[in-house]
């Protein structure tokens, strides 16, 4: 504790659980006051080192380079060894494919295009952006490639189409883009689920026209327990007229 000037307090004892405590004192060492700035001294930089112009500020690192003038170039820097600037030993080079053919093609028109390649016993699957095939190890094309963006829910929204599915009547995996009722009967589409953002009349006959290609029975959403297990394609086409006659305001009171 500080007395005021700085001198040190009478020491006065106190008790506590019994035991006769004194408090502990310091003596004052203030308060202190720095000196102006105006009065502190001036600091003064060091002169900037000279560069030398014949010198590379960050020289390449192989001493054997040259530049455009045929003048070497490097020479203040050590030697790194690169292994990619030395030639493999023989038998260690890549080995060339043993087959070459073109795939799918950007049919979107994206820039960068996203391209995805996945190799199994017998086939190779190909995408570029939303667009994917199936072809065999020889390069002919399965199936595909299809073009499955259907955009909505977002503009690179697709589904996915399993021809076999359904016991071969074909099957839709819709994900957000066509999204299962809790009435089986039909199906809906909007363009945010959480802020219960609608989506355009365009927006929607887009979807059905990307769908309408593909011979489906049945249409999965990402829930399980909301299923179209059979007339899937029929359900989308007659709930998308009944979704444009709701937001044109024209739609029959029943819905």
């Amino acid at each position: 504790m500080l007395a005021p000037g700085g001198a040190a307090p009478e020491v006065v004892g106190y008790e506590k659980g019994g035991v006769f405590r004194r408090p502990y004192t310091l003596p004052g060492i203030g308060p202190k006051l720095s000196r102006p700035v105006r009065e502190l001294p001036r600091s003064v930089p060091a002169p900037a080192p000279r560069l030398d112009t014949n010198t590379e500020i960050n020289p390449p690192r192989h001493e054997t380079l040259f530049d455009e003038q045929g003048r070497r170039f490097g020479t203040s820097a050590p030697k790194i060894d690169d292994l990619l600037a030395d030639t493999p030993p023989a038998g260690q080079l890549t080995p060339a494919p043993s087959i070459t053919f073109e795939g799918v093609s950007n049919i979107q028109g994206f820039y960068p295009p996203d391209t995805e390649g996945a190799v199994g016993p017998n086939h190779y699957v190909h995408g570029v952006n939303v667009s994917f095939a199936v072809l065999d190890k020889a390069g002919t094309f399965l199936t595909g490639p299809t073009d499955t963006s259907a955009g909505g829910h977002f503009a690179g929204s697709t589904v996915l189409h399993w021809a076999a599915g359904a016991e071969g009547r074909g099957a839709l995996f819709a994900g957000d883009t066509i999204q299962v009722g809790y009435d089986r009967r039909w199906v809906s589409f909007m363009y945010s689920y959480p802020n219960m953002v609608p989506l355009s009349e365009s927006k929607v006959r887009r979807i059905v026209v990307t769908v309408e290609p593909f011979e489906f029975d049945r249409i999965y959403s990402p829930w399980l327990d909301r299923l179209v297990s059979a007339d899937g394609k029929e359900i989308v086409r007659r709930s998308a007229e009944r979704y444009i006659a709701a937001i044109r305001d024209d739609a029959p009171r029943r819905c």
